[in-house]
């Protein structure tokens, strides 16, 4: 079995968390946690009423690598096979990159990463023989690390890792423009800028 785990304990907006939260629910990943840290209030409203797990981060000031951790430690007493990691504020996550990533993880039980940008990194999955290094993440280090120690690592292209991920909301929404999510997968996003390009005026 498979978590997904999204990342939502540092300052990611609302509307890309419940964009972000509703993919991975459907997507083929059997359970999904959110990790939350500051304004876990206001997050925790943002996804109310998704069926998802909720994991407080009280060590989210640390950085990234402490909500990997919580996500990691709630899966392996869970006894999940493996973890998928998320952040919350990717823009174009859809559920068919992460259906990707899982079959490309089960063809050998291996590590799968989203490659963009020329590099390889999240959404990713990581099966349980990652999760000690996982867990031995600190500061504000993400999993990227674990994919560069890694030997073999199954990549799956994803054009939309493209939009620049520490940008705000209203930045990156002018750079996806709901015209331009056509595709099946994509039309929740398209919902999801309308109703928060409609809050901010």
């Amino acid at each position: 079995m498979i978590a997904a785990l999204v990342l939502a304990a540092g300052s990611s907006k609302q509307p890309l968390v419940r964009h972000v939260v509703e993919a991975a629910n459907a997507s083929c990943c059997d359970a999904v946690a959110v990790i939350l840290g500051a304004h876990a209030q206001r997050i925790e409203g943002a996804i109310g009423g998704l069926d998802v797990v909720m994991l407080p981060n009280a060590r989210w000031i640390e950085g990234m690598a402490s909500s990997i951790r919580v996500g990691v430690a709630w899966a392996g007493a869970q006894d999940f096979d493996a973890v998928m990691i998320v952040v919350a504020d990717q823009l174009r996550i859809t559920r068919d990159h992460l259906d990707a990533l899982v079959l490309a993880h089960r063809k050998g039980n291996v590590i799968a990463a989203s490659r963009y940008c020329g590099v390889l990194g999240v959404p990713a999955v990581f099966p349980r023989a990652a999760y000690p290094s996982l867990m031995a993440l600190a500061g504000d280090r993400g999993a990227r690390d674990v994919l560069r120690a890694s030997n073999e690592v199954a990549e799956v292209a994803w054009g939309g890792g493209e939009i620049d991920l520490a940008a705000d909301v209203p930045a990156a929404f002018s750079r996806i423009t709901p015209r331009r999510l056509g595709s099946p997968s994509e039309r929740p996003l398209r919902r999801t800028i309308q109703r928060a390009r409609a809050r901010s005026r």
